[in-house]
């Protein structure tokens, strides 16, 4: 996977990336956490390193979710702000 620095935010990141508004809940046809565990856990596999968990995805983001599945990873997380709009 190739990487790329995020705009001037001084992040390097996956050029592909993973969209979460449907990650960690368990209603609405969401995934559950566990599910959301092995989607991270694949995404990772393969090199991805950013997940968007946008503000206007509200709480159906995910932050916390994709933060418990990226977390035995070790990895850092780190937000990167937009517009929402």
């Amino acid at each position: 996977m190739r990487h790329r620095q995020l705009g001037r935010s001084g992040l390097t990141v996956s050029i592909a990336g993973l969209g979460c508004n449907n990650f960690g809940a368990s209603v609405g046809g969401r995934l559950d956490l566990k599910k959301t565990r092995a989607l991270v856990d694949a995404a990772l596999d393969s090199g991805i390193t950013l997940f968007d968990t946008a503000n206007t995805y509200g709480d159906r983001g995910g932050r916390s979710a994709v933060a418990d599945a990226t977390s035995p990873h070790q990895i850092r997380a780190d937000a990167a702000g937009g517009s929402g709009s």
